[in-house]
This record gives structure tokens, sequence and C-alpha cells, in this order.
């Protein structure tokens, strides 16, 4: 249990009647608290490609009929077979 969330239940002991508050409490707070983790693992990894497609060089024209024929044949590869 993270310390910040074990306060309020150390303060519900002092309390009657508390200690269902607190522990209603618990869930919402490991609810965000997840969230908010997995929002900034977001962000560090938006930030991992932005900078390797910076750092990959200048762009350059783009032959579009060719990446649509390559991602036609990569999805083929990658869908199951059927018998």
């Amino acid at each position: 249990m993270r310390l910040r969330h074990r306060k309020p239940l150390q303060q519900a002991n002092a309390h009657p009647g508390a200690l269902r508050r607190a522990i209603e409490m618990r869930s919402p707070l490991a609810d965000w608290s997840g969230t908010r983790e997995l929002k900034q693992e977001d962000v560090r990894r938006l930030r991992r490609l932005w900078d390797e497609g910076k750092a990959s060089g200048r762009p350059g024209p783009l032959d579009f009929h060719a990446l649509r024929k390559e991602a036609r044949r990569k999805l083929a590869e990658a869908a199951p077979k059927s018998c």
C-alpha cells in the first residue's frame, strides 16, 4: 500500500465510522493513481518515439503507392491462414 493511502486508514482507526469511508476512498485513489502512472508512461513513450523520429534524419519524398503495397503485403502475411 502506498504511503499516501496509508494515512487515511490510520486516521480512520481513531474515529468510529471513518474506517468504512477510508476503505471506500482507497479504491478510487488506487484507480486514479494507476491511471496517472499510465498517462505518464504514454507521455514518455511518445517523447521517445518523437526523439527517434527527429534523429532519423530529414524527411524525403514518399512513394505512397509502394507504401500501401508493402502494408497490404504485411497485412496478408499476418492474417491467419484459412484451410
